[in-house]
């Protein structure tokens, strides 16, 4: 019996023994319990049903279905597909069309949909997809993107494709999978950045990169900008979100991060790289290898370098800038330092953050 079958097997049981202990207080409001389990049970044999088309595509491993409800406006709708290392490229469109078909019937409209895939090689990335608003043939771009970033870095990963919060056909969140090391992950891509960023991409999508240590939206942050950030992490340990991964714990991760974040403006995109450093105090070996990576900063053009240390934040920008923010003592104090430690700033570079131009 395959695990779809079994989840409407134990869902019935269940059911049948709520009925049996409940016995006479089932009055009034039974013909809702029965409604309730009735309605779950139909739903969980129609995810059942579309398991088993699933496992009948060649390169399917295996295919598992999920349905779970505390209201109707809270329900689960979930097909989980293992696959083999080959999967052609049609056995995924064809994939889609199950997943898509299904849970964009009438039966599931209320519920929250979630496919996701895996490989039989045991590997521990995860495809994740969350937003049937788009194409078989976008997903099939998608699962080939994935599958030759992981080659492409050496390492596992994690796509999710979920509905798009700026106006996109959906959006993309590349990740290292759960319950692995986040810093090795973040090494391999660091030391495989150039491979990683020739893999072509036949989608659109704006693409979120979360590591430690990189953040990036819409895309790959530049080449240079990388190379920087790896330079930097001999003497400074890349920032790790893994164990707080929204970043609001009682204390921010210490180390440096590359970010490259995107403003929306008149239908434009503008994007702004930066290099930041943080540290939850003060330490006078701290502040010198601050100095020594604002010096090797110095070099990348289009760049906003910035050190936080217990609340105090410190802002330099590398390149000629119409709008900046304004000049703090800080930023004067950082930009001082990095100047008499032997940098050689770009024309137009000085204290403060660079402003993407309106």
């Amino acid at each position: 019996m395959t695990s779809s079958r079994q989840n409407a097997a134990s869902i019935a049981v269940i059911f049948a023994l709520s009925v049996s202990l409940s016995g006479c207080a089932l009055v009034g409001g039974a013909g809702q319990l029965w409604d309730a389990a009735a309605s779950d049970l139909s739903h969980q044999r129609a995810l059942d049903a579309a398991a088993v088309e699933l496992e009948s595509i060649a390169g399917v491993r295996s295919a598992s279905a999920r349905f779970a409800s505390d209201t109707p406006e809270s329900a689960a709708a979930e097909l989980h597909v293992v696959v083999a290392d080959n999967l052609s490229r049609d056995q995924v469109r064809r994939i889609a069309a199950v997943a898509r078909e299904t849970f964009t019937s009438v039966d599931f409209e209320t519920a929250a949909p979630l496919l996701t895939l895996s490989a039989a090689h045991d590997g521990a990335g995860v495809l994740s997809r969350s937003s049937f608003e788009f194409s078989d043939e976008n997903f099939a771009d998608d699962v080939a993107y994935w599958r030759a970033a992981e080659s492409a870095v050496e390492a596992d990963l994690s796509m999710a494709l979920t509905a798009s919060m700026s106006g996109a056909l959906y959006d993309r969140t590349i990740t290292w999978p759960d319950g692995e090391d986040a810093l090795a992950t973040a090494d391999s891509v660091i030391a495989n950045f150039t491979a990683l960023a020739a893999v072509p991409d036949d989608t659109s999508s704006p693409t979120m990169w979360n590591f430690s240590g990189m953040w990036a939206y819409p895309s790959l942050p530049a080449a240079d900008t990388v190379a920087l950030l790896d330079e930097i992490r001999g003497t400074i340990p890349l920032a790790d979100f893994s164990a707080d991964s929204s970043g609001m714990g009682e204390e921010y991760p210490e180390g440096v991060q590359l970010q490259l974040q995107a403003t929306m403006r008149e239908g434009t995109v503008l994007t702004q790289a930066s290099i930041a450093v943080n540290h939850n105090e003060y330490r006078e070996a701290d502040w010198q290898n601050v100095v020594a990576a604002g010096v090797l900063a110095s070099r990348v053009p289009d760049l906003n370098f910035s050190y936080t240390e217990k609340g105090r934040q410190f802002l330099i920008h590398t390149s000629a800038c119409t709008v900046t923010s304004a000049e703090s003592s800080q930023d004067r104090q950082l930009f001082d330092a990095v100047l008499a430690s032997g940098a050689e700033f770009l024309p137009g570079a000085g204290p403060g953050a660079c402003i993407p131009e309106q």
